[in-house]
């Protein structure tokens, strides 16, 4: 019966690899977690994010702005025209998109007697 031998240098490259799959996997996490914390405190909605020790980020995220007068838009206490709102969602959607959530989403709430929230895909359909 032959005895299994194993080399140094594999040993090595073996542990080597595996530190740098973890590396990187902290180093995502810690990028998607800051990313989140800021996105949150501009006003980004996001559903559950699952802060385990591996890279997972979450599944939805949407931005919401506020009709408050034809051609004005409300966000997070700052007032918008409708394309500094355009400038605003793409940036935000750029930066979501870097932490692997699929698309923002857009929704506008429109105050007129009561409140309703409309979803829509660009704030074109809402210029028109």
């Amino acid at each position: 019966m032959k005895r299994f031998r194993f080399s140094l240098l594999g040993l090595l490259l073996t542990i080597s690899a595996v530190a740098i799959f973890f590396g990187y996997a902290q180093w995502s996490r810690l990028h998607i977690r800051q990313e989140y914390e800021a996105l949150k405190t501009e006003g980004v909605h996001f559903s559950e994010f699952d802060d385990s020790w591996w890279v997972t980020h979450p599944r939805v995220s949407v931005v919401v702005f506020t009709v408050d007068k034809p051609g004005v838009l409300v966000h997070n206490g700052k007032s918008y025209t409708v394309e500094e709102a355009r400038t605003c969602y793409l940036n935000w959607e750029a930066r979501v998109q870097s932490m692997g959530v699929g698309r923002l989403g857009l929704g506008l709430i429109q105050q007129g007697g009561r409140e309703s929230l409309i979803v829509i895909d660009d704030l074109d359909e809402y210029a028109k």
